[in-house]
């Protein structure tokens, strides 16, 4: 998608494993703040490899003011707010990837 070329997966276990066989190629990583089932955000900002470590983004669907009220540690990166439109996307990839 608009030139990217894009590895969408279910979850963590499966994220890992994408990441585990092709950290080197991958240059951003999106996560939901907090997915069905795991902790997303955690994942993404330990992901390290041999020094390697991936721009990150996040999306979600809980309000801005709550992840602040609560501290999260996502809100040191990007976070796109669900739900959001391909355009949003794209605005967003575009202040990430510069």
């Amino acid at each position: 998608t608009a030139g990217h070329e894009v590895v969408a997966v279910e979850n963590g276990e499966l994220a890992a494993g994408i990441w585990d066989a092709e950290a080197p190629r991958v240059g951003l990583m999106i996560s939901d703040v907090i997915p069905v089932g795991g902790r997303g955000w955690d994942f993404a900002m330990n992901a390290n490899y041999q020094g390697h470590r991936p721009l990150l983004m996040f999306m979600s669907a809980y309000p801005r003011t709550y992840l602040e009220e609560t501290r999260h540690p996502a809100l040191e990166y990007p976070i796109l707010e669900k739900p959001f439109d391909f355009e949003a996307l794209l605005l967003a990839l575009g202040e990430v990837l510069g």
